[in-house]
């Protein structure tokens, strides 16, 4: 069985990849509401996935959180799909 954290970050992850686009980032509270994820909760989630290199964050009115890959580039939708089935595929064996 996954976690409720591990649920919530798939959640975020997923979210992020529909809706950051190149001029525009994600706030933490969008994601909440959207994805019914508590808001405090999500912060602390998107803070560790921050810190292993998934997404970055930027503070200020155009800030927010985006994905981002291995070359700093934002990784697309497909890319995130299969890294979430891979996750759900291991937490089964």
């Amino acid at each position: 069985m996954i976690s409720k954290k591990c649920k919530y970050a798939i959640k975020a992850l997923l979210y992020l990849a529909d809706h950051q686009s190149d001029e525009r980032s994600v706030f933490s509270s969008e994601i909440a509401e959207k994805e019914n994820i508590p808001k405090k909760f999500l912060e602390t989630i998107l803070r560790e996935l921050r810190n292993f290199k998934l997404l970055q964050s930027q503070r200020g009115k155009k800030g927010g959180y985006r994905l981002i890959n291995k070359n700093g580039r934002r990784p697309n939708r497909n890319a995130t799909m299969r890294f979430t089935q891979l996750l759900l595929f291991l937490r089964r064996v």
